[in-house]
């Protein structure tokens, strides 16, 4: 008897499917976030922005500091001015450009204004139309107060220096100090003229 022994040999072929997959990158915008953390009280921040158009500002264009702005208010001699000024008998108006820290105009620091600076015309330092000088150095002249004369602040006519006549300044410095030469005897009929002794 012959037996006769098949061998079946499987071959199993497996198959490995390789799938590829292209992962180019994705373009991503990234937005920034902005946390703003506030107390439990607030609900809500206003934002408010204003435009303004400010005016030239005032400049000097002689003087003794040309070419710088005004500072206003400032305060000469005692009187406030928010303008441009002809106090002391200028005939330029002119104005402070430096000041303390009370706003008083720092000595020296001055000029004169251009013609598109307002300007107030000095009433106050200016005696009145009928206080005029009828003779001396500068007759029929107006008299300037107050004028300052060795030291002591004059607000009407003066004997000051012994002389028989009261007499006054006509004009003054940018410090309210009388110039030398620029005076004139009072007319007593229309001048406050201060008392002789005091």
């Amino acid at each position: 008897t012959t037996t006769t022994t098949t061998t079946s040999t499987t071959t199993t072929t497996a198959t490995t499917a390789t799938t590829t997959t292209s992962t180019t990158p994705t373009p991503t915008t990234t937005t920034p976030v902005i946390l703003i953390v506030t107390d439990s009280t607030t609900t809500s921040v206003m934002t408010s922005t204003m435009t303004t158009t400010a005016a030239a500002p005032c400049l000097t264009e002689g003087g003794a500091k040309v070419g710088l702005p005004c500072v206003f208010p400032f305060t000469n001699a005692g009187v406030t001015y928010t303008s441009c000024t002809t106090a002391g008998g200028f005939a330029k108006p002119w104005c402070s450009t430096s000041t303390d820290s009370f706003g008083n105009h720092v000595t020296g620091n001055w000029g004169d204004c251009s013609a598109t600076c307002q300007t107030t015309q000095a009433a106050a330092t200016a005696a009145p139309a009928t206080c005029t000088t009828v003779n001396g150095a500068e007759a029929g002249k107006k008299c300037v107060f107050p004028f300052t004369h060795k030291g002591v602040v004059h607000k009407a006519c003066t004997y000051a220096g012994g002389f028989s006549k009261p007499w006054c300044s006509t004009r003054v410095d940018y410090w309210g100090r009388h110039v030398k030469g620029t005076w004139g005897d009072c007319d007593t009929g229309n001048c406050k003229v201060e008392a002789l002794w005091g």
